[in-house]
């Protein structure tokens, strides 16, 4: 059965069913999430929680800072100009 929804709905489509975690649908919320598979009426939701993984001792950590230890962007992303530009620093 399809239901024809106005252009402005907010949805996600799909014109066939998601055959392994890989193309499923996912949805959460940073705390536990779902991931939706499989035909029609004989779907497959796997729920994962973070208490599932943690405590593993990385509940505080963070990511590494190493923004400084790359080069910085040179002219085209400056300025705008379509030449390749083979200057990485300023």
């Amino acid at each position: 059965m399809r239901v024809d929804l106005p252009a402005s709905a907010h949805r996600v489509w799909d014109d066939s069913p998601a055959a392994g975690w890989e193309d499923a649908f996912l949805s959460g919320n940073g705390g536990y999430g779902i991931m939706v598979l499989g035909d029609p009426y004989a779907e497959r939701v796997i729920v994962n929680h973070h208490h599932f993984v943690l405590p593993n001792g990385t509940h505080d950590a963070q990511p590494p800072r190493l923004a400084h230890l790359l080069p910085r962007p040179g002219c085209p992303a400056r300025t705008g100009c379509r030449t390749p530009c083979t200057n990485t620093t300023w």
